[in-house]
């Protein structure tokens, strides 16, 4: 199989991969963190509006996603993170009194959540076919390599302009608990 057929069928896993990352967000945030929870998590988020926040957002963003590469665990690691992220959105929706819908929408709408989503699905899909060849087929693994390169490439892109749109929006809005 030719690398580009291999892309192609890895961005075709992604956007499936991406959507269930959206749904995961989407009905985690029907069960929002406790406030000493979400109170931690936001000083958290504060640090990194603190230098260059589109640096802070995308390193951080970076390193979930290249956790999401890991065999086997990583769609475990990247269900975990979008489902806390989508609790904190529960709790931030809990205080501002707007559905959580609401906001889980506001950052799809805004594209950084999108640009986001679609980073850690590249990486999620990435993961479960590594994890597949390893189990069926060592041969096809070391094909793999190029594809790898590539989405590891594309998933950086795709964070890189999801914290540049993110930054700028924090400027704008200037609060931190903008940051998903």
């Amino acid at each position: 199989m030719r690398v580009s057929s291999r892309v192609l069928a890895r961005m075709k896993a992604a956007a499936i991969a991406t959507v269930a990352l959206f749904i995961i967000f989407g009905l985690s945030s029907l069960f929002p963190m406790s406030g000493g929870e979400a109170e931690k998590l936001t000083e958290e988020l504060q640090g990194l509006t603190k230098g260059n926040v589109e640096l802070n957002i995308f390193s951080n963003n970076l390193a979930v996603s290249l956790l999401a590469y890991i065999p086997f665990a990583g769609p475990v690691i990247m269900g975990y993170a979008v489902f806390n992220t989508g609790r904190y959105i529960g709790w931030l929706s809990a205080q501002s009194g707007l559905h959580p819908i609401i906001l889980v929408s506001a950052s799809i709408i805004a594209l950084y959540g999108v640009f986001e989503f679609l980073g850690y699905g590249v990486a999620t899909a990435e993961s479960i076919t590594l994890s597949y060849y390893i189990i069926r087929s060592r041969r096809m693994l070391r094909g793999e390599v190029k594809t790898l390169i590539v989405c590891l490439a594309a998933s950086t892109i795709f964070l890189l302009a999801g914290a540049l749109i993110e930054g700028v929006l924090i400027r704008v809005i200037k609060t931190p608990t903008t940051i998903i």
